[in-house]
């Protein structure tokens, strides 16, 4: 069995330990550090048979610089994040940042951390522990296993196709606890999961024949909303596909009108409606 002993000694170690870490035990005999996942696999010391183990808490908004490679602070509070990590924790709130590196997961130090604006144009981003006043997904980007985890939002979030890409790939995506506003998602495919008692999912499905329409499941007391099936009506999006599927000008303006009237709308209404006797969404997530 691989020992999760760091390399560095108390103090030093705290300065090399993962941003992602909370807890890092110190040997007072030793001054030996332990740090879990330093190597994947490896196994703590139980500290219940080790009376010399102390906890040292790691104070990430205290932090400017990890010691790892992979993670970097952001401490600038706008602009393109950097792409030269895997991992990047914002410490700064009310910043306005644009993400257009795939694979990367974006942090807020702390539960309060707040961005004025996010946009997102890349795969497979994961954003998690943030307030969000305005969080948008650039239309054309095939956004496959995007995951938003104890995320605050100030208004809906939409996942939306352009009349090229006619669906949004979204196969492996995860929302879970996402509070304030709700996420539509637009003609997907692929499989999402909503999770979290304060999540909601709005659906306009696909109705064209060809790729298979998209699941979603709901887990942890989250709702999902298909809203053809709850109004009866394919709408404006489903003539546009019918109508005007070869014609690219006409179904840009079809889509930007069917998409400005139609599904923001109803994602409103059955927002107010669905809330009547729901659980009150806070401000922040819930820790």
């Amino acid at each position: 069995m691989t020992s999760c002993a760091m390399a560095f000694l108390y103090p030093q170690c705290i300065h090399h330990a993962s941003l992602l870490t909370a807890v890092v035990w110190v040997s007072a005999r030793s001054s030996k550090c332990y740090e879990e996942n330093y190597v994947p696999g490896c196994t703590m010391p139980v500290v219940a048979d080790h009376a010399d183990l102390y906890p040292v808490y790691n104070n990430i908004t205290g932090r400017t610089e990890s010691g790892l490679a992979s993670e970097l602070v952001v401490t600038a509070t706008q602009g393109q994040l950097p792409q030269d990590a895997s991992t990047l924790f914002i410490n700064a709130s009310m910043g306005k940042y644009r993400i257009i590196t795939p694979n990367i997961t974006v942090v807020g130090a702390t539960d309060a951390t707040t961005v004025a604006k996010l946009e997102v144009a890349a795969a497979n981003v994961k954003i998690k522990n943030l307030v969000i006043q305005n969080l948008t997904f650039e239309k054309g980007v095939d956004f496959g296993a995007v995951e938003l985890v104890d995320v605050a939002v100030e208004a809906s979030v939409s996942f939306v196709p352009t009349p090229r890409q006619h669906v949004v790939n979204l196969d492996g995506a995860r929302f879970d606890n996402i509070t304030g506003g709700s996420i539509a998602l637009f003609r997907h495919v692929g499989t999402v999961t909503c999770a979290g008692e304060f999540t909601t999912c709005f659906v306009l499905p696909k109705n064209d024949p060809g790729q298979d329409p998209g699941i979603v499941h709901a887990t942890g007391g989250a709702r999902v909303v298909n809203i053809s099936a709850l109004t009866s009506i394919y709408g404006n999006p489903y003539l546009v596909s019918f109508f005007a599927f070869n014609k690219e000008q006409e179904t840009i303006e079809a889509t930007n009108l069917a998409r400005a009237l139609v599904l923001p709308a109803i994602v409103a209404v059955l927002s107010v409606y669905l809330a009547h006797g729901s659980p009150k969404s806070p401000s922040a997530p819930p820790k």
